[in-house]
C-alpha cells in the first residue's frame, strides 16, 4: 500500500468523525426544539384551564421559560408551575 492509500484512509475517516459530530449536534438541536414546542404547547393549555378555574397568576409563555422547557423537558414545565406555587404560597 503507498502513501496515497493511507491519506484517503485517513480523509475518509475524517470525513465519518465530522459527519458524525455534525449530526450529533443537529440531533440535540432537533430534540431541544421538539421538547419546546410541546412544552409550550403543554404550558398553553394547562394555563387555559387554570384560567378557567380562575388562577390569576400563571406561568407565561416567553424566551426565558421556552429555553428552560426546551433544555429541561418535562421537568421544566413542573419547575415552572413549583415556582408559581412557591411565589403565590408565599404571598
Amino acid at each position: 500500500m503507498g502513501g496515497i492509500t493511507y491519506i484517503i484512509i485517513i480523509g475518509v475517516c475524517l470525513v465519518v468523525v465530522v459527519l458524525a459530530i455534525i449530526f450529533k449536534k443537529m440531533e440535540w438541536l432537533v430534540n431541544f426544539a421538539f421538547r419546546a414546542l410541546l412544552g409550550v404547547v403543554l404550558l398553553y393549555c394547562i394555563n387555559s384551564v387554570l384560567v378557567n378555574f380562575g388562577v390569576k397568576q400563571v406561568p407565561g409563555i416567553n424566551e426565558i421559560n421556552i429555553a428552560s422547557i426546551g433544555l429541561l423537558g418535562m421537568p421544566g414545565v413542573l419547575m415552572l408551575y413549583a415556582i408559581m406555587i412557591y411565589y403565590n404560597v408565599r404571598g
